[in-house]
């Protein structure tokens, strides 16, 4: 139902997408679950062994509904966010002795410049908080950037995404006020 082209050497690779699929998991199966398929490029260059720049310019084809969770109901779980146990009094701090200084790793640099555009039929869920009491649902439309740099550790986002329709819930303010 779609279809993907990998061209290149190992220096450079391009992937074009033709409606891919790229998410087509049910609810309940892992953190995250959807339909979801995309058209557009993505690029992959390397000028040494060390160095990757991936330029991606992809937009979602046809109608979707991409669901996450940004924080998950287990501790130590694989989510964006986790929830751990506070510590006790009677919970001893564990000690950590180095008789010798360990080697900086060597880290190579990755830049990703992502252009990401939302057609319309595309529906977002997310949960953000592991018992669900805080989520939003929403679709719309618009161009999204992303610019990602590993040595910096930036992260620029810029575009407009305009809501046309939606639905939220955030418990946490409904307290507060």
């Amino acid at each position: 139902s779609g279809k993907a082209e990998l061209n290149g050497k190992l220096s450079a690779l391009s992937l074009h997408m033709d409606r891919f699929s790229v998410l087509n998991k049910q609810s309940g199966s892992s953190e995250y679950y959807g339909k979801l398929a995309l058209n557009g490029d993505i690029n992959l260059t390397s000028d040494t062994a060390s160095n990757l720049l991936i330029d991606a310019n992809i937009s979602n084809a046809g109608s979707g509904k991409v669901s996450f969770s940004i924080a998950s109901g287990t501790e130590n779980s694989s989510s964006l966010l986790e929830f751990a146990k506070p510590k006790s009094a009677n919970d001893e701090e564990e000690k950590l002795e180095i008789s010798q200084p360990l080697p900086s790793p060597q880290r190579g640099k990755i830049e990703a410049k992502c252009r990401v555009t939302i057609n319309p039929g595309l529906e977002i869920a997310a949960s953000l908080d592991k018992e669900g009491n805080n989520a939003l649902n929403i679709a719309g439309e618009g161009v999204v950037t992303a610019d990602i740099n590993s040595t910096t550790k930036d992260l620029v986002l810029g575009g407009n995404y305009n809501i046309t329709e939606g639905k939220y819930h955030f418990s946490t303010l409904s307290s507060l006020i």
